[in-house]
Order: C-alpha cells, then sequence, then structure tokens
C-alpha cells in the first residue's frame, strides 16, 4: 500500500470516527465517557462481538451505555453502500443506586465524570449477547422489534434511542442507534400487538430509563 493509499485510508477512518461521535458529541459535549474496549476482535476470534463500549453521564441521572461495532466503524467491508455493517448500534439507559447520586463531579485524573467509574458491567454483557446474537443469527434489528432469551431476561425490546439522531450518516453509510429497553411480560405483549406504534408513543418520556437494579446475573442463595 503506498502512503497515498495509506493517507487516504487514514482520512477515511477519521471521517468515520467525527461522523459516528458527531451526535454523541452534541448530546454531551466535550465530557469524556469511560470506555471499554476488547483485547481480541470478534472477527480475529475474540469472544466479544462489540468492538468497545462507551459509558457516559448524562445530567438527568443515568447512565448512557453506547455499543460499538455492528456498524462498520473503519473500513468499508459490507455489500451494501448505503448501509453500514448491520446497520445499527446499540445502546441502553440505566439509573444508578442513589450513593452514585452523591459525587457526579470529573475525576481530575482520568478526566471522566465519577459516575462513570462506577457502572456495572452487566449492560457491558447484555449488550455483547446481542451483537451475537445478531452475527450467528444474521439478524437485522429495527426500531419496534422484541427478543426473547437474552438471559437472565425475559423480554426485551429495541427501539430508537431518542436521544440521538435517526439515522447518523457515515462515509460507510447509515446506521441507527438502537436502544434496549427491559419489558415486563405487559409492555412485551404490548410490543407485539398491532398497534405497537401507538403504544410507544404514548409512553412517558423517561420510560425507556431502566430503574436502578442489581446485577441480574448474580443469583443470591435463599
Amino acid at each position: 500500500m503506498s502512503d497515498d493509499d495509506l493517507q487516504d485510508l487514514g482520512d477515511h477512518i477519521g471521517a468515520v470516527f467525527d461522523a459516528v461521535n458527531k451526535p454523541l458529541k452534541g448530546l454531551y459535549g466535550d465530557q469524556h465517557p469511560f470506555h471499554l474496549g476488547t483485547m481480541i476482535r470478534w472477527k480475529d476470534g475474540g469472544p466479544d462481538p462489540l468492538d468497545g463500549m462507551s459509558m457516559y453521564w448524562n445530567d438527568d441521572g443515568y447512565w448512557h451505555f453506547v455499543g460499538f461495532g455492528l456498524a462498520e466503524q473503519g473500513i468499508k467491508t459490507s455489500g451494501i453502500p448505503e448501509v453500514s455493517g448491520w446497520g445499527c448500534e446499540l445502546t441502553f439507559k440505566l439509573r444508578p443506586p442513589p450513593e452514585v447520586l452523591a459525587d457526579t463531579s470529573i475525576d481530575p485524573e482520568l478526566n471522566v465524570p465519577i459516575p462513570c467509574l462506577k457502572t456495572p458491567r452487566w449492560p457491558v454483557v447484555m449488550l455483547n449477547d446481542i451483537a451475537r446474537y445478531v452475527f450467528s443469527q444474521q439478524a437485522w434489528l429495527r426500531h419496534g422489534h422484541f427478543m426473547q432469551g437474552i438471559q437472565p431476561f425475559p423480554f426485551i425490546g429495541i427501539i430508537a434511542d431518542p436521544s440521538l439522531p435517526d439515522p447518523c450518516q457515515t462515509p460507510n453509510g447509515t446506521f441507527h442507534w438502537l436502544q434496549v429497553v427491559i419489558l415486563d411480560e405487559e409492555q412485551f405483549a404490548k410490543l407485539q400487538s398491532d398497534d405497537w406504534q401507538a403504544w410507544l408513543a404514548s409512553r412517558p418520556d423517561s420510560w425507556h430509563i431502566t430503574p436502578d437494579m442489581p446485577d441480574p446475573h448474580t443469583t443470591v442463595d435463599p
């Protein structure tokens, strides 16, 4: 690869990075999220389908998990020019326990909000499990979809993340920010009904933010 080719590749990847991060910067300004990256990428035999996860702190009092790896964040390799990868990236919102709200300042050494250093890891596991389903089943997720079998949650819904613009336009094509919501049995039935769009439109503004909950993967002996 020539120097010019390397320069073009670098410019392309930089343009993709800027396009993906522009809506996040628009929402969170100069906030530095706490970021987790994979050691070995999925395509190289790693265990986690997502290449990384950023955890932002929203001033309304919740963690905003943003996954990366279902859309094409680097080189364009898929065969659909207008769509980036699987056409989506996954997000999740979770309220913390009250003690986390006691200090929402910025850590002076890491330059990230202190609540981001206290994020639980089970949402990272959950979003990776959903991404694993996408890859293994060749499944396209879209707004209004629902899922069962993502343990230990009986019911999961997929909605357009209302905090982020839709779709996200990048040099590799477009993708949608899709938010995972944990549903109860009644909500799951509503999402399966013929009037699911009207039902979603009638939800309170904050319904999609999961309340504080312990790690659901942890079992407690009676």
